[in-house]
């Protein structure tokens, strides 16, 4: 009697999440970002960011140099954002996340008003 193993499909390893952190020259600004491509959530956690009475925005910055709003993230607590389907190609190692202080329902128009508080590079981890 011979018994036929099934075709074993290997699966594809999970991308590597990317990583940034956003700091600021100054030190008074500093949070992480991950981004899971696989389900495009990314998770954006403040260490140290105050932002007085504006709201802070984040941006992605890919070579282009075109910056584009991800959202408003929190100040106090991690923020859950699923990066919308065509703007995930933005995302990707060498691109920049940056922070800055906008209005309440964010920058006017898509464009930031306010001065980058925090940045940083994309990198896998």
């Amino acid at each position: 009697l011979l018994l036929q193993q099934p075709d074993v499909v290997p699966t594809p390893a999970p991308e590597a999440p990317l990583i940034a952190a956003l700091g600021s020259e100054n030190g008074t600004a500093s949070l992480t970002a991950s981004y899971d491509a696989g389900t495009g959530r990314m998770i954006v956690t403040p260490v140290s960011l105050n932002t007085g009475k504006l709201y802070p925005e984040l941006w992605i910055i890919p070579a282009d140099g075109t910056a584009r709003s991800l959202g408003i993230v929190g100040t106090k607590s991690a923020t859950s954002i699923i990066v919308p389907a065509e703007m995930r190609q933005y995302l990707d190692v060498g691109g920049t996340l940056a922070i800055t202080p906008e209005p309440e329902g964010g920058a006017p128009g898509g464009k930031a008003t306010g001065p980058v508080i925090a940045l940083g590079k994309i990198a896998t981890l």
